[in-house]
């Protein structure tokens, strides 16, 4: 059974928070009241929020250290990367012997698909930093941008060598060995094996599976970080939430420790000699947000490079005219056709999917008006 860090946790942030807040109405000029409302929102995933709270503790101490990394880590939480990129490299400029701050400022740059710049910093990376996961994105990336698919299929069996189970590494050597032409590539991409698709138990809070999929609806709907096509996502056409656990949403949080549930029963059932079992996580937190899609809406073909599985669940999907769903998963998709084929998942109300995270995945639209709603989550590493 996997380890989930606890949810009191979560509740000492929110304390913070109405605590911070509480000093704020008390006394509006503090700056340290601001910083320690900006953290914990940030902590919560509220990043808008903290955005304004932090630029408060700016605003109120020009001077201070600290504000600056934390804002700019606001800003790119939220893909907001031209005002993160410029507080971080003039401050990297002012403080050059600060390598966090220059660590920070790389891994932005590649968040931001500036590879180009991020390469110029990645030697030194590489020297305070050997394990930073963006080292790795930054110069597989590069490979791609190039069309050096040799060097990335090389790239990728090095770091598999040293960490069979990278995520990364995995995808990209799958797409590199696509490129090339390899006859291995079909097999490369496992769609079958550790794939899962079911449904999840009628929660006893709930008195049926319709209303806890109309109630988990209505918190997405009225969710107050559910913004259209976010900069820097894959979603087209769709609304994405940013802070997806608000404090008027029982059902989501019920959904999400069903999720939890639903994961602990998969490890439970895995089996076999490959790393993605083998080197499993035994503690983990779940990243979850939700997507609503209008009838043009899609996702572009993508993988969740921060995961070691991924999943979706369906809120809501409507009806073709034929009374069948559209909007399928499509578990395998990249940008040429793919040597392993395509799975496509039919989206239907209440339906789980799991995946490795490594699968590269795109949804096709509906072509309906009613909104297709789903929560996506990636079970992240806790360490």
């Amino acid at each position: 059974m996997m380890k989930w860090p606890s949810p009191a946790k979560k509740t000492t942030l929110l304390a913070v928070i109405q605590l911070a807040q509480r000093a704020i109405e008390r006394q509006p000029s503090s700056a340290l009241a601001w910083q320690r409302l900006g953290e914990a929102q940030l902590k919560v995933g509220a990043c808008s929020e903290a955005i304004f709270s932090l630029s408060e503790a700016i605003r109120l101490q020009p001077d201070n250290a600290e504000v600056p990394l934390q804002l700019a880590s606001a800003y790119v939480r939220t893909h907001n990367y031209g005002p993160a990129l410029e507080m971080l490299e003039g401050y990297s400029r002012r403080h050059p012997d600060n390598q966090a701050a220059r660590i920070q400022w790389f891994e932005s740059l590649v968040a931001a698909s500036r590879l180009d710049d991020a390469a110029g910093l990645a030697d030194e990376i590489a020297i305070c930093d050997p394990l930073n996961p963006a080292l790795f994105a930054c110069r597989a990336r590069l490979a791609m941008k190039n069309d050096a698919w040799q060097e990335l299929l090389i790239m990728c069996d090095s770091k598999l060598g040293i960490s069979p189970s990278h995520t990364a590494a995995r995808y990209y050597r799958s797409l590199a060995m696509a490129r090339i032409g390899l006859q291995e590539a079909a097999a490369s991409m496992d769609l079958e094996t550790f794939v899962w698709v079911g449904d999840l138990p009628q929660p006893p809070e709930f008195p049926d599976e319709e209303g806890f999929r109309q109630e988990i609806l209505a918190e997405i709907l009225r969710n107050p970080t559910l913004l259209p096509d976010p900069p820097g996502f894959t979603c087209r056409n769709a609304y994405h939430t940013e802070y997806l656990e608000q404090p008027d949403s029982p059902a989501v949080r019920v959904l999400l420790s069903q999720v939890r549930k639903a994961v602990d029963d998969y490890v439970g059932r895995l089996e076999g000699g490959d790393p993605f079992v083998t080197l499993r996580p035994t503690e983990a937190f779940l990243s979850a947000w939700a997507v609503a899609y209008t009838a043009s809406g899609r996702q572009l073909p993508h993988f969740h490079d921060k995961g070691w599985l991924s999943g979706t669940y369906y809120a809501s999907v409507p009806k073709i005219p034929d009374g069948t769903h559209d909007g399928a998963l499509l578990l395998g998709a990249i940008n040429i056709d793919p040597p392993w084929g395509i799975r496509a998942i039919p989206a239907l109300p209440g339906r789980l999917v799991l995946f490795p995270s490594w699968i590269p995945h795109a949804t096709a639209p509906t072509h309906v008006d009613e909104l297709r709603v789903c929560v996506a989550f990636d079970v992240v590493r806790a360490s």
